[in-house]
């Protein structure tokens, strides 16, 4: 069962992360978009330009099913060394923006969950206008966070002013039975590039703040609840923007945001942004770096010029997992590996095994090796695969028990003391009775005086 925050968000101790950024069950697109979509199946004479244009066909790409979806994740179990009973491994689904019936991911959850796979998945704000209130949208984000995210989300439009009983249910969390949503365990991932698109042009500015402003407030609000957000494109085709993550970051802390708590997801595993990298984690945020397996072909190579490094690979191109790994062992070297995850960032159907990807096998195969030749420490590998994220989620604890005042009686019958709870004793003329066998056993000496 997803992890909701009433019930336990501090998982195993043996924990292995099988990625920060994306689950994706029958998602729907957002119909934003600036390109025709195509709905034709994917095949191989069309592979070559969906990995060059995914944007026109993310109908087709976003579409796996749950039990596509079962398939690829227990393939995971089967690598060797994962299969110690007391491992759990750790998948993390982040919410979309759009709305979303959650049954289907509910389901695959139920059948994980005896396998040792545990699903977490995020919560997002709704919908933010300029005339929105941070401290409200905020406070909607805790009560998601507290009481979990409807199965089925409210129908978008009404024939009525009329407000049904369902529907104020979905509106309020609280009203909705355990049956009825999922657990939500952190906040995100918020996908800054992808509202860009969406938002009018005049009112970007206006709405990112208050979203950051909504996102600060509720991580507080919630005693720490981490925000997953990126300023990255979910194809890793984009240039690395290290000063727009800067304007981000500072933004998140005026408002009031734990700098610890922060999660900057689908980062480039690229030489040449280390010293970009190290100034990130200067600050204390977290990073979670994409090994995509080269899914998408560069229509261009990325803005920034640079020699070859001394592994003979260009980082003008794609990263590759060599270089990657080199990345993540300098930056352990420097202290940083608290702050640092990997993410296989499973977004779309050709990232899976079925369809020509490396699945979610790809770190424990051909990631970890490469660490352990670089002479990464054995424990910065476990933090990276899961333990940073582990003590992330384990942001709630129960309130302390509050201690309420207990009126005690003594009984006239039997002379023993007991709780006085409302309806739960009984009274007779001046007499106090702990339970009606006492009140009969006086009815029957025809309520003789008992002495005091």
């Amino acid at each position: 069962m997803i992890r909701a925050a009433t019930s336990s968000l501090d998982p195993p101790a043996a924990l292995l992360s099988l990625g920060t950024n994306d689950l994706v069950i029958d998602a729907p697109v957002a119909s934003a978009s600036a390109t025709p979509l195509k709905q034709e199946e994917l095949t191989l004479s069309n592979l070559g330009q969906v990995r060059c244009h995914p944007d026109q066909y993310i109908w087709n790409l976003r579409l796996p099913s749950a039990d596509e979806m079962q398939r690829e994740l227990e393939a995971a179990l089967a690598v060797p060394g994962l299969t110690a009973q007391n491992s759990t491994m750790l998948i993390l689904h982040t919410a979309t923006a759009t709305s979303r019936d959650y049954t289907p991911l509910r389901s695959l959850a139920r059948k994980l969950e005896p396998k040792n796979l545990l699903i977490v998945t995020g919560a997002l704000p709704g919908p933010i206008s300029l005339d929105a209130k941070p401290e409200r949208v905020s406070k909607d984000l805790v009560h998601t966070l507290r009481f979990g995210i409807p199965l089925v989300p409210p129908a978008a439009t009404r024939e009525t002013d009329a407000v049904t009983e369902k529907e104020e249910a979905v509106g309020n969390p609280a009203l909705l039975s355990t049956s009825e949503r999922i657990g939500a365990g952190f906040i995100g991932l918020v996908d800054l590039n992808g509202l860009n698109k969406i938002w009018p042009e005049k009112e970007r500015e206006g709405r990112e703040d208050l979203l950051l402003q909504s996102l600060a407030y509720a991580s507080r609000e919630s005693s720490g609840a981490p925000i997953f957000i990126t300023t990255q494109d979910a194809f890793g085709r984009a240039p690395f923007d290290g000063k727009r993550i800067h304007a981000v970051f500072s933004t998140l802390i005026k408002y009031g945001a734990d700098k610890t708590r922060i999660v900057f997801c689908r980062c480039p595993c690229r030489l040449d942004l280390e010293d970009a990298y190290n100034a990130l984690l200067t600050d204390g945020v977290h990073v979670s770096f994409s090994f995509h397996g080269n899914a998408f072909y560069p229509l261009s190579p990325p803005v920034q010029k640079c020699a070859e490094s001394t592994l003979g690979f260009k980082t003008v191109d794609s990263p590759s997992d060599e270089e990657g790994a080199c990345l993540l062992s300098r930056l352990c070297r420097k202290g940083f590996s608290s702050q640092l995850h990997l993410s296989h960032s499973i977004d779309c159907r050709i990232k899976l095994q079925k369809y020509g990807g490396f699945g979610y096998t790809h770190l424990f195969l051909n990631v970890s090796p490469r660490f352990e030749r670089l002479e990464v420490s054995r424990c910065d590998v476990e933090r990276m695969n899961g333990a940073n994220l582990r003590d992330l989620l384990a942001w709630w604890t129960p309130p302390p028990k509050q201690e309420k005042e207990v009126e005690m009686g003594t009984c006239s019958w039997c002379h023993k003391e007991f709780e006085m709870q409302e309806n739960m004793y009984f009274t007779k003329f001046s007499y106090v009775y702990c339970r009606s066998k006492c009140l009969s056993k006086h009815g029957d000496t025809g309520w003789t005086p008992i002495q005091t």
